[in-house]
């Protein structure tokens, strides 16, 4: 791969950015990428692989360069990380650059104390010999200055596993199962992927198989609260509900069919529902929204909750049941005139001029709906 001029100069221009450490790395990234919408698809991901590897190996790199200048560690970058030789970048070097990057593909070689060249720091260095042993704190560091492998996560409410293999097989990306998420696929290299078909429509999503494999380990059932406190993108989130099965969506539709029916829903069924106004609540920014949210969703308070409800429901139920049977009744009459029936004719008494026979001038009596017996 051939570096070019302009290539170089946004790695280290990346670099300046990121190394400011006033935001996260990654915020970093997509902050400098903000400003530099001109920037290729392939150039994005060309500065992205240089930061991060910058990043995992930053202190072997800053004590073999002798300098923290953004040009010259991208140089390193590209010389010990990526592998171009001092040859493959003279176009790109000045007189000065090129003397600096010989001097530093001299050192190279140096030997460096274990710390620095497993890139950690003395405490922890120390700490993780004293806990594991020389070999396997060897065998760990270096396991963490891999690069992590490329991801995704199949939504299986949306499609299948082998589904998704088989179609990104087709287009003649090298791709395979992960060895232990049934959900995962393991891609070689770095594709672009941002804007491919099936990310955008939710059928795959950029997910590490740790992460897919702890939304098996939580394991969540519709009526759990999980609090996640490492959340990013929410793709964690995503699996929890696709583990889920909708179970919340089902949870809302058995609700309304229970209150259309007039029927008093099972405490399952308003449980899940409670749950799903807490989610809401905590998603609303705000003091009073959070706290109402938490009330519906650890379970004392929402077992409180559910009480109201019940009685509620209840009692307006029983309203329901009462008007409705007084509807289908009618009323019971015992004989005497109706209060107000006279004032419909001048001068009182007897049935209103005009009247027909089938109208009864009586006094109604309600019936109390609990003591159905007649007066």
């Amino acid at each position: 791969m051939t570096i070019r001029a302009n290539q170089l100069a946004s790695l280290a221009a990346a670099i300046e950015r990121v190394r400011r450490f006033d935001v996260p790395a990654d915020n970093g990234l997509r902050a400098f990428f903000r400003v530099h919408p001109e920037m290729g698809q392939h150039d994005r991901s060309f500065v992205a692989e240089g930061v991060f590897a910058l990043l995992r190996r930053m202190r072997s790199l800053e004590t073999l360069a002798a300098t923290s200048e953004p040009r010259k560690l991208a140089l390193a970058i590209l010389v010990r990380e990526f592998g171009h030789s001092v040859r493959e970048l003279e176009p790109l070097l000045n007189s000065a650059d090129a003397l600096w990057t010989a001097a530093f593909k001299a050192r190279m070689h140096d030997p460096l104390p274990p710390a620095v060249a497993h890139d950690l720091p003395d405490w922890l260095w120390d700490r993780l010999g004293t806990a594991f042993g020389d070999d396997e704190r060897a065998a760990l560091a270096r396991a963490w200055l891999s690069p992590a492998p490329f991801d995704l996560r199949v939504n299986p409410l949306k499609t299948s596993r082998d589904a998704a293999l088989a179609a990104l097989t087709a287009e003649n990306l090298a791709v395979r199962a992960t060895p232990y998420s049934p959900l995962g696929i393991r891609l070689a290299g770095r594709p672009a992927m941002t804007q491919h078909a099936w990310l955008l429509d939710g059928r795959l999503e950029v997910q590490d198989e740790g992460s897919q494999l702890l939304g098996y380990a939580v394991a969540p059932k519709r009526s759990d609260m999980v609090v996640d406190f490492c959340a990013g993108a929410g793709g964690k989130t995503l699996l929890l509900g696709a583990l889920m099965r909708s179970q919340g969506r089902a949870a809302w539709r058995r609700f309304n069919g229970a209150v259309a029916e007039g029927r008093i829903p099972g405490r399952e069924v308003i449980d899940g529902a409670l749950v799903i106004f807490g989610g809401a609540l905590l998603l609303t920014p705000g003091f009073l929204t959070d706290a109402l949210g938490l009330i519906l969703l650890l379970p004392p308070t929402r077992a409180l909750v559910r009480g109201v409800l019940v009685r509620r429901f209840s009692g307006g139920l029983m309203a329901s049941a009462s008007r409705g049977a007084e509807a289908r009744m009618g009323r019971v009459f015992t004989g005497q005139s109706r209060p107000g029936a006279d004032a419909r004719r001048p001068g009182g008494g007897g049935r209103p001029r005009g009247a027909s026979d089938d109208i009864i001038d009586a006094e109604a009596t309600e019936v109390d709906p609990r003591r159905p017996e007649l007066p």
